[in-house]
Formats: structure tokens, C-alpha cells, sequence
């Protein structure tokens, strides 16, 4: 939150996991140092703006006083396992439409 610079580099960063990642990576924008009010260089609506158009999570945090830091974990695992469950009953949804299902094949990766 006080690195603008830094902020600003996101678009960036969001083009290569989009190029190179996942097709619907579970992502949470965390803004740090929101301890440090006074030097803030990015503002809490600036964050929600940009995490809402490109479908993140947003949360503030402060590793010094470790605000919000569980929180933020907890707040991906949802994230991960709402999208892991959702993934699944499409993945059933589509085995029960095919006629042929080759079970020895399956796989679970993270």
C-alpha cells in the first residue's frame, strides 16, 4: 500500500499468469503495510477497484503487526476449494454425458 510503483506493476504481472498460468488461477491481491497509514501511496478503493475488474480477493494486511494475515489464507482456501468443487460437479456433469470414460486415466493435480 505505500509502493505505487509497485501497484502499478500488477497489470504486468496479471498478462503473464494469464500467458503462462492457469485459465482461472485462484489469486488474492493483498495490499501490505496498511500499518503504515501515513505513507500510503495507494488507496484501500484504488485495491477493490482493481482486485474487483480482474475477479481477485482483495484484503489489506500488515506482516509487522500481522493484520489479517490468517485471514488472508483462510480467505484463499475458500477461494481454492469453491473453485475445486465447482470444477468437480462440471467434471461429473461431463462424464455422465460421455458414452466412453477412460477411469484409468484420471488425475488429480495442484
Amino acid at each position: 500500500m505505500t509502493n505505487r510503483t509497485s501497484f502499478e506493476s500488477l497489470k504486468t504481472l496479471i498478462q503473464a499468469i494469464k500467458k503462462n498460468g492457469l485459465l482461472n488461477p485462484t489469486v488474492i491481491l493483498i495490499g501490505n503495510k496498511c500499518d503504515l497509514e501515513e505513507s500510503r501511496a495507494v488507496t484501500t478503493e484504488e485495491g477493490l477497484e482493481f482486485a474487483r475488474k480482474n475477479n481477485f480477493l482483495f484484503l489489506e494486511t500488515s506482516v509487522l503487526d500481522t493484520t489479517s494475515i490468517e485471514l488472508a489464507f483462510f480467505l484463499l482456501a475458500i477461494r481454492f476449494y469453491d473453485q475445486e468443487a465447482t470444477s468437480g460437479k462440471k467434471n461429473k456433469i461431463k462424464e455422465k454425458a460421455s458414452s466412453k470414460v477412460d477411469t484409468d486415466k484420471s488425475c488429480n493435480c495442484f
